[in-house]
């Protein structure tokens, strides 16, 4: 496993797209995760694969919907928005660097193709991977995230930098954002 890394590095996922684009990114508190309230900390605070914890959570299957896609070399960043999809209604947003060639085939060929989430992916897959939450954070969301997350413009959200593993070697860089509650 990479060594603990700040959180500008850690938002390097994220920041990227902000950058293509010429706007800024917010400002990003980091907090204690005992300081993210109620449901927000269940979601975060945790050692295991989002995917089915949202899953479990919200009693509904999640979907994936790619809003903007790079492949450079090996790697792929993703913006995302994972979906109930029972009703559509936005549960977490997502910026991923996956480093696909630490995957296996069948694995890569369906992250590659877009239209499921990683972890059910993983999952499915049988891929044994570990999850590493490296920083929480607060964050009072801009138009964009907003737009994403059918949430209030500078609404008060919580999030979490995370690293996937699997045999200590780290494949995913993750920024997951929540939905206000």
């Amino acid at each position: 496993m990479p060594a603990t890394r700040d959180l500008g590095e850690l938002f390097a996922p994220l920041a990227r797209f902000y950058q293509k684009s010429g706007v800024a990114l917010p400002e990003i508190k980091p907090v204690d995760g005992h300081e993210i309230p109620g449901s927000a900390r269940e979601l975060l605070v945790h050692e295991g694969d989002m995917t089915s914890r949202l899953r479990a959570h919200h009693d509904s299957g999640i979907g994936l919907r790619v809003c903007s896609s790079v492949h450079e070399e090996a790697d792929l960043y993703r913006l995302v928005v994972l979906f109930r999809e029972d009703t559509e209604a936005p549960v977490e947003f997502g910026a991923i660097r996956i480093m696909l060639d630490r995957l296996p085939e069948a694995a890569r060929l369906r992250v590659e193709a877009g239209k499921e989430p990683l972890g059910a992916i993983l999952e499915s897959e049988e891929v044994a991977f570990t999850s590493h939450p490296q920083s929480y954070f607060s964050y009072h969301s801009d138009a964009f995230i907003s737009l994403l997350l059918d949430a209030p413009v500078h609404a008060p959200l919580y999030g979490r930098c995370n690293i996937l593993a699997t045999g200590g070697e780290a494949f995913a860089e993750i920024v997951e954002i929540l939905p206000g509650s």
